[in-house]
């Protein structure tokens, strides 16, 4: 074929993405009634297809059974179970876990990697292999020269700081084929952790793997699939490049691909009038957050006749807030706070207009918490927030907002002895030392770091534990007010994002992860499907890459202990 026809190929292929973008601005895909969503149902396709070969990895010592290094992603290939990741987390010949979605583990062993001399962070290609029996999942990998700007993309990996056993998924797209380091950019946004992790089209085949971030969340880089390939050959060996090896291109069966059409980022007419913002005021420091407003006719309150509640993000809601209803401010009342979940409900004092309807959510209990569906964050002042949801239910225990008292203790079953005390720490500031022993918290007995640790989960900062401290063989009791977790800075472009992370977003024990790009002022309101279901309450900017949102059961518990017991 003449080379000037590919050309032409390709342009007409770009246009074709470009013109599909174009239109979506203007066309809502899935607000059509009693029709199946179908970009959705691609989407999820796609997924279901890539997800169980999409592994979480680090470093481990198979004599001493003992992880040895830090957390990244990557995606099984091939039937030789081979992993694709990214040079910058391995090492050639050493050992490592490898854990699938369905819970199943295995050793792999480090093939081989290249990075450049004069650069190491190019082109940041490296091979490992499962090296433990076993029929194990696999990804098809694609073409990463087929790509074309616009052209939609799922990335499927595992966020460390959120520290799950399933990877999260982000959708997005191509804005760049090839930078002038040799790497695809798209706005599925990466963190540390993903690093290895596997970049897909929508069909499921892998086309990157993820290497990269800038500060600017759509600046997210990976490494184009086809350098696995045409290197594949040098990279069986268990090898350090500092140069490009030579090039054997692997034979990769022709694959198709799926057309698809994202919803646009405009209003869902529906979703009117469920989202408002409230103002308050903390120590004399403004803040503002969103809520979601609810239609509430047939529960009633005994300090209210209004028919209309709203409930939000509750530690960044301060007493004797207000209710933004265009320009005009209404006062509102707080009736409950739920501490486990930071809700807050508060009743206007005056009915607002607009609202979720209360009675008609409690009977839809069949929401599909299936990573790929399209979500939905109305806004009061702007468009939507769009997003995808990225996991099933899980746990997220308190770390950046445990009670902080201050003691090291061991793993596991070791004893409850103090191997470090924090300096200015709440436990150093009361007299406790290193050596000293936690034999109970609050009356009850504590035998093991784990049991120690376990208790801790419970408490909050500003709680008060009664500490029962064995020192030598001397017992004594200290009570001692638990502080705040010290924040820890990090110069990297994940801590840097615009808006941040919001101050609570851990210590919850259901929540779901999706991808929309909110600010920790921006939540406290809805989160909905394209079809206008309530998802929940968006709790928190978790991570650059994660938001998480609070269950629509929970909010709907929420709603309904708070009128029991008003």
């Amino acid at each position: 074929m003449h080379p000037m026809c590919d050309v032409i190929k390709q342009l007409m292929k770009k246009f074709y993405f470009i013109f599909l973008a174009a239109v979506l601005l203007t066309q809502y895909a899935c607000a059509q009634q009693n029709k199946p969503n179908k970009a959705e149902e691609a989407l999820k396709a796609g997924i279901k297809k890539a997800y169980p070969a999409c592994v979480r990895m680090w470093s481990y010592d198979t004599t001493a059974n003992k992880r040895t290094g830090g957390q990244f992603s990557g995606v099984v290939v091939d039937k030789e179970h081979h992993i694709l990741t990214a040079a910058h987390v391995t090492w050639p010949g050493l050992t490592y876990k490898v854990m699938f979605p369905d819970g199943r583990e295995a050793i792999a062993v480090a093939l081989g990697k290249i990075e450049l001399a004069a650069d190491k962070t190019r082109p940041d290609v490296a091979i490992m292999q499962v090296i433990t029996k076993g029929d194990w999942p696999y990804a098809d990998m694609g073409s990463s020269a087929a790509l074309v700007v616009a052209e939609p993309l799922i990335s499927i990996a595992y966020p460390e700081t959120l520290n799950q056993d399933k990877p999260t998924v982000r959708f997005g797209h191509v804005t760049e084929v090839k930078n002038s380091r040799g790497f695809i950019k798209s706005t599925c946004m990466m963190e540390p952790g993903d690093s290895g992790g596997p970049l897909f089209d929508l069909s499921g085949n892998v086309i990157g793997l993820h290497s990269a971030i800038e500060v600017p969340e759509d600046a997210n880089y990976d490494v184009p699939v086809d350098l696995y390939k045409k290197y594949w050959k040098s990279l069986m060996l268990p090898t350090v490049y500092h140069a490009l090896p030579d090039s054997v291109i692997i034979s990769v069966p022709r694959v198709n691909k799926s057309v698809f059409k994202e919803p646009a980022a405009a209003r869902l007419s529906k979703l009117n009038g469920t989202c408002v913002t409230i103002r308050s005021s903390s120590n004399g420091v403004s803040q503002q957050a969103l809520g979601a407003l609810f239609f509430v006719d047939g529960l009633h309150l005994k300090t209210s006749k209004n028919h209309t509640i709203i409930v939000s993000k509750s530690s960044i809601v301060a007493d004797a807030p207000v209710v933004m209803v265009g320009k005009k401010m209404v006062a509102a009342t707080i009736i409950s706070r739920d501490k486990e979940n930071d809700l807050v409900l508060l009743v206007p004092a005056s009915d607002i207009r607009g609202g979720i309807n209360y009675q008609a959510i409690c009977k839809d209990t069949l929401l599909d918490l299936a990573p790929g569906t399209f979500l939905r964050s109305p806004q009061p002042d702007t468009a939507d927030i769009t997003g995808v949801l990225g996991s099933k239910l899980f746990l997220l225990p308190k770390v950046v907002n445990a009670g902080y008292l201050g003691i090291f203790v061991g793993d596991n079953n070791a004893s409850t002895s103090a191997l470090w005390v924090k300096p200015n720490s709440p436990a150093a500031k009361n007299g406790i030392v290193a050596k000293d022993a936690v034999t109970e918290i609050n009356g009850l007995p504590v035998h093991t770091a784990s049991e120690f640790k376990a208790r801790m989960q419970a408490h909050w900062p500003g709680d008060t534990l009664i500490l029962k401290i064995k020192r030598a063989e001397v017992f004594m009791t200290k009570a001692t007010v638990l502080g705040t977790v010290p924040a820890v800075h990090f110069d990297h472009p994940a801590e840097l994002f615009a808006g941040g992370k919001s101050d609570r977003r851990d210590g919850f024990k259901e929540v779901f992860a999706h991808d929309s790009r909110l600010t920790p002022q921006r939540c406290g309101g809805p989160a909905f499907d394209c079809e206008g279901h309530f998802y929940g309450i968006n709790i928190a900017r978790y991570s650059r890459a994660v938001s998480i949102t609070i269950p629509s059961k929970k909010v709907l518990k929420f709603i309904a202990d708070s009128f029991q017991k008003e």
